[in-house]
């Protein structure tokens, strides 16, 4: 498996992006933040590639 396909919990995108899993969760609810998957429970999986992706169109490209 490639590296970016990997998938991660909401803690561990919470360690990358430096956002608490509450606000991840939130956003979730709200349909902001990276792309992710529910599965089996309700949990929460992001893949690397989709949290990366989010956190690059956050860069404010206004001069």
């Amino acid at each position: 498996m490639h590296e970016s396909t990997k998938w991660l919990s909401r803690k561990e995108v919470s360690a990358i992006l430096g956002y608490s899993p509450k606000t991840l969760a939130n956003w979730a609810a709200e349909n902001k933040g990276p792309r992710f998957v529910r599965v089996g429970g309700g949990l929460c999986r992001y893949r690397l590639f989709d949290v990366i992706d989010w956190q690059n169109s956050q860069f404010n490209t206004a001069a």
